[in-house]
């Protein structure tokens, strides 16, 4: 008898204990939701602003970098997150972990709406390599935005579960969407392959050579510093085994502009 009237007495406050413990995540999620949206947003600005004399294919490739560089961001912060999510061992630290989570995927789809905005402008324009870059581009940025969301419904029907437990079918799901982002990224190395074509200045004979870039020197070497500040040593000697689909993206795009049998478009 004791022993039932006691078990009945725990039921209430473990029931107000999950009660708590949501409250606080609500409160968690409310404060923070907004500071990500405003971050998210006000990083959504293209890298240098466009001015007069500028090439379409410096403009475009700038575009392209910055949008390049929102990715990888992206997926770093998603990564990171879902990390910490798993080394949780204790239920309050688990459920900060997976708030934590909550809030990287749900930014990490603004960043990607952000990238895919970026490149949007380039889709309708008439040179064929850019339209190609831009909207494969475009695509892959959307297809991962809609992946964000997909995980994000998921981590609100376990938030919203009895317990908050994971699942096996739950987990399953989990590791199918991280595929499919890690093969959507993959798809970018398309687009910078359309993006190097952009910046190779076709001949007006047909029978010349390609030998030249659509940039000048000094849009060149700009787009130089601004892989080289964006993705760092990561990047340094080109495509190599190993690299995340971005940085392999903008390996490419590096390698491309320091060869130097392409003359830029200013030399002589």
């Amino acid at each position: 008898m004791y022993h039932g009237l006691a078990h009945d007495r725990k039921e209430p406050i473990q029931n107000a204990a999950i009660a708590v413990r949501r409250l606080w995540l609500i409160i968690g999620w409310l404060a923070l939701t907004p500071i990500a949206s405003v971050e998210a947003s006000a990083l959504c600005l293209p890298s240098r602003a466009p001015l007069p004399g500028q090439s379409d294919a410096f403009r475009y490739v700038s575009a392209f970098i910055d949008s390049l560089e929102h990715a990888k961001t992206a997926s770093a912060r998603t990564d990171k997150a879902f990390i910490s999510w798993g080394r949780a061992d204790q239920p309050h630290r688990e459920l900060a972990a997976m708030m934590e989570l909550t809030l990287a995927v749900k930014t990490s789809g603004l960043e990607y709406a952000c990238a895919a905005d970026l490149v949007t402008p380039f889709t309708s324009g008439s040179a064929l390599a850019m339209n190609t870059s831009a909207k494969g581009a475009r695509g892959v940025y959307q297809d991962l935005q809609e992946l964000e969301t997909q995980l994000l419904r998921i981590l609100g029907s376990v938030l919203d579960s009895p317990g908050q437990r994971v699942t096996a079918p739950v987990i399953e799901r989990m590791t199918d969407l991280g595929l499919a982002r890690t093969e959507a990224l993959k798809a970018l190395l398309l687009a910078g392959a359309a993006a190097a074509h952009v910046l190779v200045s076709r001949p007006d004979k047909p029978d010349e050579r390609l030998t030249r870039l659509s940039v000048t020197s000094a849009e060149r070497q700009a787009l130089i510093d601004r892989l080289n500040t964006a993705f760092g040593g990561s990047i340094r000697g080109g495509m190599k085994a190993g690299q995340v689909p971005v940085d392999a993206t903008a390996a490419l795009l590096l390698g491309f502009l320091q060869d130097g049998k392409w003359k830029s478009l200013d030399s002589k």
